[in-house]
């Protein structure tokens, strides 16, 4: 599936995971792996929460599910999640919100070669539905990442 200026659209994940990496110092696999998989029941249907379950874990399957909604979602999830395989503590609501947040910086730097909507509407959406859920956060990578996303929408509507 590419792009509109004809990448393959892997190039989006793998820049979403590589924020998580790089801006954010994160090495936790079950975020990284989400971040890589958080559109693929978006493009490819055939492809089931069992399926993301059996190859990754219940954690990332989950992570992935909770991507695939809508993030006016979130309180609803779950404050901890604990994972059967390490027997930790994960914070489910945390780790969406840093990949959705993650998604979209990537989204917003990547205009310029790669229009897919309408960005004021879509940087005025982020901005008031979605920024006052990171500023509620006391998620330093949170913070981060809305403090990011704020720098690139003044970039484009001041």
């Amino acid at each position: 599936y590419p792009n509109i200026d004809g990448t393959p659209f892997f190039f989006h994940p793998t820049r979403v995971c590589s924020i998580l990496i790089n801006e954010l110092n994160n090495h936790d696999h079950s975020i990284l792996t989400a971040s890589l998989l958080h559109d693929i029941y978006k493009y490819l249907p055939e492809i089931k929460p069992e399926i993301i379950e059996y190859n990754f874990g219940p954690y990332v399957a989950f992570l992935v599910d909770m991507l695939s909604m809508d993030a006016q979602h979130l309180n609803s999830f779950p404050r901890e999640f604990i994972c059967s395989e390490t027997k930790s503590i994960k914070f489910p609501a945390d780790d969406y919100l840093m990949i959705w947040l993650a998604e979209h910086l990537d989204n917003i730097r990547c205009l310029d070669f790669d229009i897919k909507f309408n960005p004021v509407p879509y940087l005025k959406e982020i901005s008031e539905k979605f920024l006052p859920l990171a500023e509620n956060s006391t998620n330093p990578a949170i913070k981060y990442l809305a403090t990011q996303i704020r720098k690139e929408r003044n970039k484009i509507i001041g």
